[in-house]
């Protein structure tokens, strides 16, 4: 007597689908998802001077008028500071020798790189980074980094 094996078919969810229009459906939501997430520099340019002239009108500003183009202008410059702020700290977080087990007085050379960038600071600088220590926690190593990137 022979028995009849059944193998099982691996599934596939297009395969539950008995017609084509659910299959091209899916298969259309499928790639629309992928896709939601390509943004070209362009379309994302658009989209902060949509938010910054949004921001611009919100604080009270007419366009066309000389504030409103201030205002756009400091939307950028601030979105630039921003940028660069995260940049310095994300390389100093990377350039960090006690990150990667760097013994050996590393952060004794960093210590003293500190006290000598310190050193340099005129009294106006010294007194902005006192200032950073009353920002929130969060804000302050952004607001450090912004300081010590005044140094000449």
């Amino acid at each position: 007597m022979t028995v009849n094996r059944i193998e099982p078919r691996p599934l596939s969810l297009l395969r539950t689908f008995r017609s084509s229009a659910p299959r091209l459906a899916l298969v259309a939501v499928a790639a629309g998802t992928l896709l939601a997430g390509c943004v070209t520099p362009g379309e994302h340019a658009r989209e902060q001077r949509m938010r910054d002239e949004q921001n611009c009108m919100a604080y009270g500003f007419r366009p066309e008028s000389p504030a409103y183009a201030r205002c756009l202008q400091n939307e950028n410059l601030s979105r630039q500071d921003r940028d660069n702020l995260q940049d310095i700290e994300s390389r100093r977080r990377s350039e960090d020798p006690r990150r990667y087990g760097g013994g050996g007085g590393g952060w004794e050379r960093e210590r003293d790189r500190d006290r000598d960038r310190y050193d340099r600071m005129n009294d106006n600088q010294r007194q902005a980074l006192r200032n950073c220590d009353l920002l929130p926690p969060a804000n302050q190593p952004g607001c450090r980094a912004m300081v010590w990137s005044t140094l000449k």
